[in-house]
């Protein structure tokens, strides 16, 4: 790398990419290198963003997670390719730091747009004439012949679409607060050149108010986090997630649950609250419907069995058939999902107690069935599991943070040279690329969760793009700020400022309507590439360039 900052110990682990040659078999060895820098820096970032969901299992912790420990971790990887844009000697930084920019306004902007269009192409349902989606089956239609989208529908622009919670319009009042930071950071560029002080004093200020307000939104965010639809729902996933792993157990999960909830000394007190019902119906119904295929509501033992193995609770045939023969109330051979519920309960009360901390495992699978789950976390007591946990999370994101770190100042380089060697500003070069490599995860996993057509998932997945448009107001221009004023650069970013502002004032009003139809996903979808142009046209007629053009005419004077 040609940064110093690496040091020349880690320059040998990195391509010297000015020793390659200016032809085109050069610029297919820098595209390879683009890559696989690419591909290390999604590795590392989702490394980041898997170790701090792993959190969301502690209970004590999961509220502080949510809402505060994901949504800032999430912006390090677009934090780092900014920061690295801004070290070296100073010619290295004015020319490298519209790297810098473009990764910033460029991710802004993409995070608000093409994840948000596919949320609603992804999320969409049937829409009646007052805009109302088709999410629940109506008396009169049997389940197999229900459809959320009618194939009618389908490629309707005004007649599919998606609804949204109320929380979407919520967020709009922080999403316009860290807007603000572009506009006060823009009175710089009236002063005249002599009072460059002044520049990187209001600089410090803008970064100190963009701080306040991502303070701000996460104490308000940890405050709602209890009620906060993206943070419980996020937890409730990881949980499902974990359990399938094999990483946890149902009955681990719960007990910890109930730990952190019980404060009561009373020895008379039930052992489980009697709000956990509810949560637990919640955890098993998605695990159940996985095995209950002819929806009679009813598993027999050999289903039952596989069930309870994919929970973390594996037992013999014997055992299970014992365990059917003690809930099956009904006398039905068969054990319908309230006496299924009761069961773990049961199970949960026995590990509580200390009656049972294992759960034996007797016979051999039969051949039908499914292979074992990882041996992992889910045969270890509570205790033990949420230890590990908290040692896996912890080393996931250091492992993370360091390949990040690590090869954002290589990847500042390489685009910096594609640019030189292409004759395209390196803006438009980052604009494009930098967002991809370090926000790939976040637009998969918007458009995967919006597939589920829900109004919780398509509420979770906009909530999500407004928070990582917010931490990019704050924290990512935050870091930019502190360049600015560390390294006495002028504020010469007045069209890119514009377009952040212009699409992010688009998305403010969209997000007022409950009901996004595949217009609004299109017109969203546009705005990127317009931001693109809008940038190119202002930068044609800018300040930036009256400004050169003024202190040329007083050095011929």
């Amino acid at each position: 790398c040609s940064s110093d900052l690496m040091g020349a110990f880690l320059s040998k682990l990195f391509v010297d990419i000015e020793d390659l040659p200016n032809t085109w078999y050069g610029m297919v060895q820098i595209i390879f290198l683009f890559f696989v820098y690419a591909f290390i820096l999604c590795k590392g970032a989702g490394l980041i963003s898997d170790g701090s969901e792993l959190l969301l299992l502690v209970p004590k912790w999961a509220g502080l997670i949510g809402s505060i420990v994901l949504p800032f971790l999430g912006s390090v990887p677009d934090s780092a390719i900014v920061l690295f844009s801004g070290l070296g000697d100073i010619e290295t930084v004015k020319k490298q730091i519209t790297i810098g920019v473009g990764a910033l306004s460029g991710s802004t902007i993409l995070l608000i747009t093409i994840p948000w269009a596919l949320s609603i192409f992804a999320g969409r349902v049937s829409l009646n004439e007052k805009g109302e989606g088709q999410y629940s089956r109506p008396a009169d239609v049997k389940a197999s012949e229900f459809t959320k989208l009618l194939p009618k529908d389908k490629t309707s622009m005004a007649h599919s679409g998606i609804n949204l919670d109320p929380t979407v319009k919520k967020n709009i009042f922080f999403v316009v607060l860290s807007m603000l930071t572009y506009l006060f950071i823009q009175v710089t560029i009236f002063l005249p050149a002599k009072d460059s002080n002044w520049i990187h004093i209001i600089a410090f200020a803008c970064l100190i108010y963009a701080m306040a307000v991502m303070i701000w939104y996460f104490i308000q965010q940890y405050r709602h986090s209890k009620s906060n639809i993206v943070s419980e729902t996020m937890k409730e996933e990881m949980i499902k997630k974990s359990i399938r792993n094999g990483l946890v157990n149902i009955s681990g999960v719960l007990c910890n649950e109930i730990d952190s909830i019980t404060v009561s000394s009373d020895p008379s007190a039930p052992l489980l609250p009697a709000d956990v019902d509810e949560h637990l119906h919640i955890l098993l119904r998605g695990f159940w419907l996985r095995y209950d295929t002819n929806k009679d509501n009813a598993l027999n033992v050999k289903e039952l069995r596989v069930l309870l193995r994919d929970l973390g609770e594996e037992m013999s045939a014997e055992e299970v058939r014992r365990v059917m023969e003690t809930f099956d109330k009904d006398s039905s051979n068969s054990l319908n999902f309230d006496e299924f519920c009761g069961f773990i309960k049961t199970l949960v009360e026995r590990r509580r107690s200390g009656e049972l901390t294992q759960v034996a495992v007797e016979g051999e699978m039969e051949e039908e069935e499914e292979e074992e789950i990882p041996e992992d976390l889910c045969h270890l007591s509570p205790a033990q599991q949420q230890r590990r946990i908290i040692m896996r999370s912890f080393s996931m994101m250091l492992a993370g943070t360091a390949i990040v770190i690590l090869f954002s100042d290589p990847v500042v380089d390489l685009l910096d040279e594609v640019g030189r060697r292409t004759h395209i500003n390196s803006f438009y070069i980052s604009f494009i690329l930098a967002p991809l490599i370090s926000n790939l995860s976040e637009i998969i996993a918007s458009y995967s969760y919006a597939h589920k057509q829900t109004v919780k998932a398509s509420t979770i997945s906009i909530c999500t793009l407004q928070g990582s448009a917010i931490m990019n107001n704050t924290f990512c221009l935050g870091v930019f700020l502190l360049i600015i004023a560390v390294r006495r650069l002028q504020w010469t970013f007045t069209a890119e400022t514009i377009a952040i502002l212009a699409v992010e004032t688009c998305i403010i009003f969209v997000s007022l309507k409950q009901t996004q139809t595949l217009w609004t996903a299109l017109f969203v979808l546009l705005l990127y590439p317009l931001s693109l142009l809008l940038v190119s046209v202002l930068e044609h007629f800018g300040l930036e360039k009256k400004k050169k053009k003024k202190k040329k005419k007083k050095k011929k004077k």
